[in-house]
């Protein structure tokens, strides 16, 4: 009689556990799902985000045709606020043509005589000074990252690197900015002039040279160098940059040394192409 109350008792005991367990594992794969189901509409959500910048950038940032003459400017405010849109959800391989259709479009803009349609523009209103000068600093530095992964032996990817190096030109100095020629700007032109030598120093900080050091090293190692003239020119132009605002400082010169002069074969590059 013991035995057959102590066996019920024990089948009893069994039973609620594995009903205890199973309350627990429904509740795991309830929460489990609850979670999943956060993550996709999360994912969801950012997607579909991003996909509304995206759309909208590609609609306000006029593509450059072959005859910039025929550019259509828009005004500089409204690119400033969709490329930091842009920038918010950027992606370096996606984002590839986008970022490229951006560059030739700022480089084009700076020949603008007006404040409204010439990028820096944006710089000259006292609202946007300070998050325009950040906001360059990310771009000049998102074309060095873009440079990085260039090959200067392709020749689509050489197209690339003139562009991202005419971007690089252009906005680290004053002498293209169209807007600046005007009379009434001219009394601006010395503080701009310091704006460029602070962007040049943030890409000197973040490892300019090291970068310019490669891209020569991928250039002109090689049977055939794969840069002309503009493009070897403009390097040059840029890795002088930082030089000529610290004042030729000992430090920088070393620096110089290093990473531009001591890349093999440049001095004779330049003969060559200076005969040229």
């Amino acid at each position: 009689m013991f035995h057959k109350t102590e066996n019920a008792r024990g089948t009893f005991l069994e039973q609620t556990k594995a009903a205890r367990e199973e309350r627990a594992l429904e509740k795991r794969k309830e929460s489990a799902a609850k979670l999943i189901q956060a993550h996709i509409r999360g994912w969801l959500s950012r997607a579909k985000f991003a996909r509304g910048i995206l759309n909208k950038f590609d609609e306000t940032v006029p593509a450059v045709p072959e005859d910039i003459s025929k550019t259509e400017f828009r005004l500089a405010i409204e690119i400033y606020h969709q490329t930091l849109r842009l920038l918010l959800v950027w992606k370096k391989a996606r984002d590839k043509e986008r970022f490229a259709k951006l560059c030739r479009y700022l480089i084009i803009s700076l020949e603008s005589d007006s404040p409204k349609y010439s990028y820096v523009g944006v710089a000259l209103s006292k609202e946007h000074v300070i998050r325009w000068i950040s906001h360059m600093n990310d771009i000049l530095w998102k074309c060095c990252e873009y440079l990085i992964d260039l090959k200067p032996e392709f020749a689509n990817d050489m197209k690339s690197i003139v562009l991202y190096l005419h971007m690089l030109v252009s906005f680290t100095s004053t002498n293209t900015w169209t807007v600046l020629k005007n009379k009434n700007m001219e009394m601006l032109k010395p503080g701009m002039n310091q704006l460029c030598a602070n962007l040049m120093g943030q890409l000197f900080h973040k490892g300019f040279y090291p970068i310019l050091k490669e891209l020569l090293l991928k250039g002109l190692g090689r049977i055939k160098i794969s840069f002309k003239n503009v493009s070897l020119s403009a390097i040059l132009t840029l890795s002088l940059r930082p030089l000529v605002a610290a004042n030729y400082s000992d430090k920088l010169m070393t620096i110089f040394l290093i990473n531009i002069l001591s890349v093999p074969g440049l001095i004779q590059h330049l003969q060559i192409l200076s005969s040229e």
